[in-house]
């Protein structure tokens, strides 16, 4: 059987799992019930990916590994830089609120900084974190952390003004 293109759904699945934004058995019931999965990552990733036994976290590592490395290797991008596109998008587009989404972009800069993935999420976004918990008021960073938002956008080629996911 011959692979194919990886369609939005399965992007959006794996990358979904991938960062704990899916529920293990949501992913577990989507992987045998979708018709398409098979033949768009290929028979011996498939089934690599339904032997496992989830239940052990070891095992979900494993897979999320092998997650990765089908969906870099199909979108020759990276997955940590794509969910920053993706919250900063959803920060603009105003399906999650801007603090909300700053604690996620800071999350991911820093599970960023302890891998050896070397992909790149502004540690800005720690800082303001950081602030975020020290102030009350925390409105006078509102407009910074969205200029940096957009400007996250901008350095990965993205308009700052587009909307929805990867």
């Amino acid at each position: 059987m011959e692979k194919q293109s990886l369609s939005n759904d399965i992007i959006n699945h794996f990358r979904l799992f991938f960062f704990d934004e899916e529920s293990v058995d949501s992913f577990i019931k989507w992987l045998y019930a979708s018709k398409e999965i098979e033949q768009a990552i290929g028979y011996e990733n498939y089934y690599s990916l339904l032997e496992i036994d989830y239940r052990q976290p070891d095992n979900v590592y494993t897979a999320k590994q092998i997650v990765k490395k089908i969906y870099e290797k199909d979108k020759q991008g990276k997955l940590v830089i794509d969910q920053g596109i993706s919250i900063a998008e959803n920060i603009l587009n105003g399906s999650i609120g801007l603090h909300d989404g700053c604690r996620k972009l800071a999350d991911l800069c820093l599970a960023d900084l302890c891998s050896d993935r070397n992909e790149y999420i502004d540690r800005v976004f720690v800082a303001y974190v950081d602030e975020l918990d020290r102030l009350e008021d925390t409105n006078f960073y509102d407009d910074r952390i969205m200029d940096d938002v957009k400007k996250l956008l901008t350095s990965y080629g993205r308009e700052s003004g587009s909307s929805g996911n990867t």
